[in-house]
């Protein structure tokens, strides 16, 4: 992934946080952003230095809010 890349997974409630573990341990830094306007999660992931499974103490852990 490009250094600063986002992607964005639509997944159910219930899928959104086994997603954003996966994320995680593979160094992707995740949000969980779930939407009562449109009924819809989604997983976003990002990755700040640019490649994937590098030093992952600059990861924080999943972050859950809602979107307005």
């Amino acid at each position: 992934m490009a250094p600063g890349g986002v992607v964005l997974i639509e997944v159910s409630g219930r899928q959104a946080p086994a997603l954003a573990r996966l994320f995680e341990q593979a160094g992707i830094q995740s949000s969980v952003i779930h939407s009562e306007q449109w009924d819809a999660t989604v997983v976003m992931g990002r990755v700040a230095g640019g490649v994937a499974g590098g030093d992952r103490s600059r990861h924080g852990s999943p972050h859950r809010y809602r979107a307005s």
